[in-house]
């Protein structure tokens, strides 16, 4: 599977270092800028175009919320996830509507960070449109939710097969033997 690009916008310079550091170990992703505020994450978005983007809420000069509004003008949204230390209803609702498809709050563990962007990364490829792909997205989303509270990261050798063989087994209980 190739790797997706992917923009983080924010200003705390080691929270972007470990992040790029840790999806480099994990593969997948290819980070193409680090915008530290949001005037320079839209025009960094606007010139690279991302697939993927990783916004802190509370940037310098522009917020967030402006920094997504700007970006969902320009058309095609990239799967967005967005980052805060202040989370409200008006705020969950607002990028909601904007698209992001998951809010963490800060300061965040840049393991789970990671997988929540792996797992939207693998949705992406997903070629079975309707109820099957919801059922398999869900299960495999199940999976690795429990994975991860189960302590097992997302970087090891042999997770994806893990996640891939519970999925499997659920799905088909007598494809146990095989795997």
């Amino acid at each position: 599977m190739k790797e997706i690009s992917l923009l983080i916008a924010d200003s705390n310079q080691s929270f972007c270092s470990g992040l790029c550091a840790h999806l480099q170990r994990i593969g997948g992703f290819r980070v193409v800028g680090i915008a530290a505020d949001g005037d320079e994450a839209v025009s960094m978005f606007t010139r690279l175009q991302p697939k993927m983007l990783v916004v802190d809420l509370m940037l310098p000069k522009r917020d967030g919320l402006s920094v997504l509004k700007s970006i969902s003008a320009q058309g095609d949204m990239p799967i967005t996830v967005a980052t805060t230390a202040f989370l409200s209803t008006y705020i969950s609702s607002a990028v909601g509507n904007l698209g992001v498809r998951y809010v963490m709050r800060k300061p965040c563990d840049f393991g789970v960070l990671a997988d929540r962007l792996e797992e939207l990364r693998m949705e992406q490829y997903r070629t079975v449109p309707g109820i099957q792909s919801f059922v398999t997205n869900n299960t495999e989303r199940m999976v690795a939710n429990a994975l991860g509270e189960s302590g097992v990261p997302a970087h090891i050798k042999g997770y994806k097969f893990l996640r891939e063989a519970i999925v499997t087994v659920t799905d088909d209980p007598d494809a146990i033997n095989a795997v």
